[in-house]
């Protein structure tokens, strides 16, 4: 089983995926190590300072991954775009998600395309399009500790709780 933990950047997704990964005992996955080791990108957007990632190539990775046979935890803010069998969109209040991106990053334009895409939860629709079991979880006000067993009740079923549409921040 892959399951996927995305969000916009600064919502926890890879402290959340290293510790879910460590208590369930499955393997992590970096969808960014991925990338970078396997050269899987097109070029460089200086204007947004991101990777063109080759969603083709990293999709037939996955599926490599997949047929190891092992229970991954895969991290990253595509992995809701790979053929995975259930994904947790981490989600941030964008006041709160504002002050985190602050301190990650130095340029505006940025951290404002995060909060925006936070705002509007781009992330989730694009997930939602995937026609995979999807679940969101919000971190604002949340210990990791409560975060990673959120995700746990995810995997083992029982996460109905964390079906998408219950967050606003409107």
């Amino acid at each position: 089983m892959i399951i996927a933990i995305t969000g916009t950047p600064g919502t926890g997704k890879t402290t959340v995926a290293k510790l879910l990964a460590k208590k369930l005992g499955w393997r992590y996955v970096s969808v960014n190590d991925i990338v970078f080791e396997k050269k899987l990108y097109l070029g460089f957007d200086e204007k947004r300072k991101s990777y063109d990632v080759d969603m083709k190539a990293l999709n037939k990775e996955i599926e490599a991954l997949r047929k190891t046979g092992e229970n991954i935890i895969l991290d990253g803010h595509l992995s809701h775009l790979l053929k995975v069998d259930k994904v947790i969109v981490l989600r941030c209040r964008p006041d709160v998600l504002k002050k985190r991106l602050e301190k990650k990053y130095d340029w505006y334009t940025k951290i404002y395309e995060n909060i925006e895409a936070e705002r509007f939860g781009v992330i989730l629709e694009e997930a939602l399009k995937s026609n995979r079991e999807v679940y969101e979880i919000d971190t604002t006000d949340k210990e990791v500790k409560e975060v990673v067993e959120a995700c746990v009740n995810i995997v083992e079923g029982r996460g109905d709780e964390f079906k998408p549409g219950r967050i606003s921040w409107i």
